[in-house]
């Protein structure tokens, strides 16, 4: 099961290029799922995507069904500083230690596919948008 990544990269660059033309808002977390959404409807249609924005699913953000299989998205969104990515949004506060926390996350990744990162940099009055499509045990801490 794969996603046509030029064609889903194609078409959220159009979105993207409309979101940052008509606001002053950099996109982050909510505004990125919500683009994955719409491209992914663009793509598959409406029947096929589910995207719960009020939903506190862990890890999942986006599924799609493909083929008879759901390809399963975590969208996250971040900020490029000094040549490196910072992202967030692990929910980390209900852990009192490090090893919890990275036990945590390490478990996370057998839960969905692949990450869909969105990183903006900011450079004086431009920002800059990086999708990033990373294998879901990438980020896992070993």
């Amino acid at each position: 099961m794969r996603l046509d990544i030029q064609k889903f990269s194609k078409i959220v660059q159009e979105l993207i290029r409309f979101k940052s033309g008509t606001t002053k808002v950099p996109i982050r977390a909510g505004s990125w799922e919500e683009l994955i959404w719409a491209t992914l409807v663009f793509m598959f249609g409406d029947e096929k995507v589910y995207w719960d924005p009020q939903s506190h699913e862990k890890s999942v953000d986006i599924k799609v069904k493909m083929n008879g299989d759901i390809l399963r998205i975590s969208a996250k969104a971040g900020e490029i500083k000094n040549n490196k990515i910072a992202i967030s949004s692990y929910r980390l506060t209900t852990f009192d230690n490090l090893e919890d926390k990275l036990s945590f996350i390490r478990d996370q990744h057998n839960s969905f596919d692949f990450y869909l990162i969105c990183a903006r940099e900011i450079k004086k009055d431009t920002i800059s948008y990086y999708v990033i499509k990373v294998p879901s045990d990438r980020l896992a801490p070993t």
